[in-house]
């Protein structure tokens, strides 16, 4: 086995606290836990992201994070409506992100929140292109998000094709695409806590069965699945990645793995990052070590003149064993911020040493 010493790459800790900060300032600390649960998913998914809202939001972190940060409360607010055309219900306690493929706009997304439902219903009903469909008990709204314009009849055909297909495994088409451009998203309000939003009527359909517990759901073996799950506050996973091939945009150095697994949260009082990359090959897990190594090479340098920084580096272990290459850090909550703030001030400097005149103006 090889260990070394480094410090993670600033510049992914940066992206990670950043989708952190955004996530903790839109959550008071709720009663009823956020934890990932392997039950909502099912049998055949090849990658998931977990957000545990509830855990964030309780942390010291979140409480310095949303004194400092106030103005990303629209802005993440925003960006939920363009994606999934609804206002996100200010008491999230959780939101799980998964899908059985890797083809462009497929998945589905079960938010868990304290939201009342009437209102958010009655905002949904006003959307300008929308189809509702009664299934059992519920109503589906399907509903058209970044529509280009175009007639509404493209729309109706994009709906009707969409019903006509089956939410088959491994045979999942992108299909919330209509015609003229538009994203289209099937929600369903299953109860007063639970919101799935499904690429698909199919898809959103068999999101709700297994909710009910009517469905085959992903094993608690899975190698989707590790120890770190119970104190991650934010997990992602994925397995077959060679099937990314499906997708159009080219990742040629994930297709030479098998599965990756990351994870950052809190353990024993202390804040975590984790990753774990399962190459198809020794020779490819050396050439991955080879590259973290080198990141970490270059952030140690970077380091310099910031002792919370320097601290996060003596606490960063990188290890190769087999095909499997680890990297995780380790810190105190004061450390880590004191960290990001350099990092932030940093980064401010350089973004406006790089930054034209104009820029510099707006």
């Amino acid at each position: 086995m090889v260990n070394h010493q480094r410090m993670l790459s600033w510049r992914m800790l940066s992206r990670i606290v950043a989708a952190l900060t955004a996530a903790v300032l839109l959550t008071p600390a709720s009663a009823v836990a956020g934890k990932l649960q392997p039950s909502q998913l099912p049998q055949d998914t090849v990658w998931l992201l977990h957000l545990d809202f509830e855990a964030i939001s309780a942390s010291k972190l979140a409480e310095q994070l949303r004194e400092s940060k106030p103005q990303l409360t629209e802005g993440v607010h925003h960006w939920f409506r363009q994606e999934y055309g609804i206002d996100p219900p200010e008491d999230l306690r959780s939101i799980t992100m998964y899908s059985r493929d890797f083809k462009r706009y497929t998945g589905t997304v079960i938010v868990q929140a304290d939201y009342e439902r009437s209102k958010v219903v009655e905002k949904m009903e006003q959307a300008s292109q929308l189809k509702k469909t009664n299934w059992n008990d519920l109503t589906l709204y399907t509903v058209t998000i970044d529509h280009h314009h175009g007639d509404a009849a493209h729309t109706k055909d994009a709906d009707r094709s969409s019903d006509k297909r089956h939410d088959q495994p491994g045979k999942n088409k992108s299909h919330h695409h209509d015609k003229s451009g538009g994203k289209q998203m099937t929600v369903a309000f299953v109860d007063d806590d639970t919101i799935v939003l499904g690429s698909s009527v199919p898809n959103t359909q068999a999101a709700v069965k297994l909710l009910q517990q009517d469905g085959q759901s992903l094993s608690t073996d899975s190698p989707l699945l590790s120890e770190r799950v119970a104190d991650a506050w934010i997990y992602g996973a994925a397995i077959d990645l060679q099937q990314l091939k499906q997708n159009p945009l080219p990742m040629p150095v994930l297709q030479q793995h098998e599965r990756i697994i990351w994870s950052f949260g809190d353990r024993d009082g202390r804040l975590f990052e984790h990753a774990e990359l399962v190459a198809a090959s020794e020779e490819v897990a050396q050439k991955t070590l080879q590259v973290v190594e080198g990141i970490a090479a270059y952030e140690t340098l970077w380091a310099e003149g910031s002792p919370p920084m320097k601290s996060l580096m003596k606490n960063t272990r990188i290890q190769r064993d087999g095909n499997v290459v680890e990297v995780s850090w380790d810190g105190d909550t004061e450390t880590v911020l004191k960290a990001l703030k350099d990092l932030g001030s940093r980064m401010k400097t350089w973004k406006h040493v790089w930054a034209s005149d104009d820029d510099r103006a707006a």
